[in-house]
């Protein structure tokens, strides 16, 4: 049997070394870069977060709503599967805190050619810068298939199109694939990116914070005024706006124009924010204001932005060269978190505004990243013209799809790789039979 497969990224090497475990398969990739893998070099800012340890049940939440459609591409071949595929070919993997999966060595150039060699060892012909033009299909014909390509035609029973998506055009997913699925009676949802970072509205307010990431907060999307969604996360304060996994995995239900609000603060302490401050201030004695709150475990950047945007003076005490007014008012009265008066100290106006930053600074959202900073592509084939349990199309038999060129994107954490790799496997295992 021939079988092309389209792409040499992780779902075409899975599938092209699933199909050549038959080896009388005649298995051919083709890659329009001059090497395979070349996303696959930079995922993970080159350590390759190729999966994810936790149990295999427990992916199926991670991919948006599509957990019904990759069930059985995820159980076939699942993360310890694939851990063990490279842990057996001396490619051992380390599972972090966190969950995530990645080689040792922490070098993805090491994944790359463990697939590039086991594609060797099982007889696959991989042929590089062969950018594939159009893809045909004559159900008539023995050989259905006629792949196009700028300088020789190939012919074959099964092709499995494992193109990508749009995201990092630079590594050649330029979402050609697209087209050739439609020409062959498949419905392309439209691609977007996901999994980018957002740009706020206007002048950034939280820039000079650029760089603080913090762990677990509470989020809330609106839009129109009413809720999209909550959800929680790990942030990451950008220049801009904010990135970071809580941001990255729900950038799929923003738009431009949406409201984001963040609470800063744990939700338990939000509900007596106003307690805490002021019996924190009430005890603190000779302390500054700023060194008094830093019982709320904001970093230290971050806190005295938001105690400069509620007006607040960072240290109230009289410095050389103040007014003789103040010193004397000082010598009488002074407390440095004093919580009302004029000044020094905090007014009632302050502490309020100070509190409403804290438990939900509001921004609005001026754009996501476009396909270069995006992880991945939301949108493409759609999963109902699809058969789950096979990788086959409902609609042209002996023609399947893998990878993100289909409509199902998921999570940061290793769940895209573990979906490319897991839906190659299948795939390919399908089309050799």
């Amino acid at each position: 049997m021939k079988i092309i497969i389209i792409g040499a990224g992780p779902a075409g090497m899975a599938a092209a070394i699933a199909a050549a475990k038959n080896h009388d398969n005649d298995v051919v990739v083709l890659e329009k870069n001059d090497i395979p893998g070349k996303k696959l070099l930079v995922s993970g800012s080159g350590r390759c977060n190729v999966t994810n340890g936790i149990n295999i049940e427990e992916f199926l939440s991670r991919y948006g709503g599509r957990d019904r459609f990759v069930k059985p591409a995820l159980l076939s071949f699942t993360n310890r599967d694939l851990m063990h595929f490279f842990n057996s070919r001396r490619v051992p993997m380390t599972t972090m805190e966190n969950g995530k999966v990645f080689p040792r060595t922490e070098r993805s150039r090491d994944v790359q050619q463990t697939l590039i060699d086991e594609m060797q060892r099982r007889g696959v012909t991989l042929v590089t810068q062969a950018a594939v033009r159009d893809v045909k299909y004559q159900p008539e014909s023995d050989l259905p298939f006629t792949v196009v390509t700028a300088d020789k035609t190939y012919q074959a029973n099964r092709v499995v199109i494992a193109t990508g998506g749009k995201s990092y055009p630079s590594t050649g997913s330029t979402g050609d694939a697209y087209a050739w699925a439609e020409s062959l009676g498949h419905t392309v949802s439209t691609p977007v990116p996901a999994l980018t970072p957002i740009k706020i509205e206007g002048d950034f307010t939280l820039k000079s914070c650029a760089g603080i990431a913090m762990p677990c907060l509470s989020m809330t999307l609106r839009r129109g005024g009413r809720k999209v969604t909550d959800f929680s996360g790990d942030i990451i304060i950008t220049h801009t706006g904010f990135s970071g996994p809580g941001i990255l995995d729900n950038s799929r239900f923003m738009t431009p124009g949406d409201e984001l609000s963040i609470c800063w603060v744990d939700p338990s302490t939000a509900v007596k924010l106003d307690k805490v401050i002021i019996e924190t201030l009430e005890q603190a004695g000779k302390k500054t204001i700023k060194n008094a709150l830093s019982v709320l475990g904001l970093p230290d950047r971050l806190l005295e932005t938001f105690l400069t945007l509620a007006g607040i003076e960072l240290d109230p005490r009289p410095k050389l060269g103040d007014p003789p007014s103040k010193r004397v008012m000082a010598s009488h009265q002074f407390f440095p978190c004093r919580i009302y008066g004029d000044s020094p100290g905090m007014t009632k106006q302050q502490r309020k505004d100070f509190v409403k930053y804290l438990r939900e600074s509001r921004w609005i959202i001026d754009s996501l990243g476009d396909f270069n900073d995006a992880m991945v592509t939301a949108g493409g084939v759609i999963t109902t013209e699809v058969n789950r349990q096979t990788m086959e199309s409902r609609i042209v038999p002996g023609l399947y799809f893998a990878g993100e060129v289909l409509d199902v994107d998921a999570d940061t954490g290793g769940f895209n790789l573990q979906w490319a790799f897991s839906s190659g496997a299948l795939a390919g295992k399908s089309c050799r039979k």
